[in-house]
């Protein structure tokens, strides 16, 4: 065994993992409380922690907010919390919204560690974004790890910045959409937790959130020989995109992403209805059913009603009838998904996609 894999969790947590101590207040709208408090935060999980009171356990009653400040004068605030555990020594929240560390900048620049991504640099302008992703030292350990225990841990540095200043949630959004795009290049989720916005002056503002996602890991179908170029030509059709054509690609992409470590039926599945949704999506073509299939679907019907009335059913059999007439709308989907590939040129051989068995 080598040296680094012995102390590779160690250092790998310790990146992971911050503790933010001062004093502050908890602030429910039937109870307030001053203290001392310990912010922490780890991959996936932010805990606050005050010590125990003896009323604590009326913070159940409904949503709360946390307002801190650390030793350096610096300002937390928290805009909604609830109450997640007492104990005989201290009381733990839950923070629901995001932790806002810091004054409100105008920011020029974002700055994150991304979770899901360790390999690979790139750099480029994208319209008024100057966009760079840097791996680190110790990435090619890190990614060994996460492969191994689940896409959890920050890994490659992404910077997005601008000659002006953006609305942070412009620029946030921006960055969402980056990491959406990686995580179709890579094969597996790619998102950040905590992020840091830099003004032009140098002032900034951390910010610390939870996304509820599943750290899922797909198969990496493409190979990438320029990360950059790769990027920037995705990032300009993804731009172009209506927002729920944005949504669609979102959605297919986590099916793809969650196909890894499954039973086979599970990942046959998810790619099916990766297929049917992004061809409901994208689809030109009105499509109606065959004459044949709406004569099969009357005949389904027809036969329900005389097996109601022989063997004298009352109650409501709607649920079988749609249950058995919404499957032929296989067919439909099936036709959508060749009018796809026939709309984008693609050779079903070539992709091995098999649409003859109806």
């Amino acid at each position: 065994m080598q040296l680094i894999d012995i102390f590779l969790p160690m250092n790998v947590f310790e990146h992971n993992e911050s503790l933010l101590t001062g004093k502050g207040k908890i602030i429910f709208p039937h109870l307030e409380n001053d203290t001392v408090f310990e912010l922490e935060y780890m991959p996936y999980n932010i805990r606050l922690k005050i010590p125990f009171v003896r009323f604590g356990h009326f913070f159940s009653i409904g949503y709360g907010k946390f307002e801190g400040v650390l030793a350096d004068g610096t300002i937390i605030t928290c805009s909604k919390i609830g109450l997640s555990k007492v104990s005989k020594s201290e009381i733990a929240f839950v923070l629901l919204e995001k932790v806002l560390i810091g004054k409100q900048i105008k920011p020029s620049t974002f700055k994150t560690k991304i979770i899901g991504s360790y390999l690979g640099n790139a750099e480029f302008q994208f319209k008024e974004y100057s966009v760079k992703i840097e791996d680190k030292k110790n990435d090619e350990a890190v990614k060994k790890y996460c492969v191994n225990y689940g896409n959890i841990l920050e890994g490659s540095e992404l910077t997005i910045s601008t000659e002006g200043d953006l609305e942070s949630i412009d620029i946030f959004k921006f960055a969402n959409d980056v990491c959406l795009l990686i995580s179709l290049l890579n094969g597996n989720t790619v998102t950040f937790n905590r992020y840091e916005l830099i003004s032009k002056e140098s002032e900034s503002q951390e910010i610390w959130r939870i996304q509820l996602t599943n750290p899922s890991r797909g198969n990496q179908s493409i190979d990438l020989n320029d990360l950059s170029d790769v990027l920037n030509t995705i990032l300009l059709k993804f731009q172009e995109l209506k927002p729920d054509e944005k949504k669609c690609l979102e959605t297919v992409i986590g099916y793809l992403n969650s196909t890894n470590g499954k039973y086979m039926e599970d990942s046959i599945l998810n790619i099916a209805q990766a297929w049917e949704i992004f061809a409901d999506q994208f689809n030109s073509e009105t499509l109606i059913f065959p004459k044949e299939i709406e004569i099969l679907k009357a005949d389904i019907k027809k036969t329900i009603k005389n097996w109601k009335k022989v063997n004298s059913i009352t109650y409501d059999t709607s649920l079988i009838s749609n249950r058995l007439t919404s499957a032929l709308t296989w067919d439909k989907v099936i036709r959508k998904i060749e009018n796809l590939c026939n709309q984008e040129n693609l050779n079903l051989k070539v992709i091995k996609l098999d649409t003859s068995v109806r």
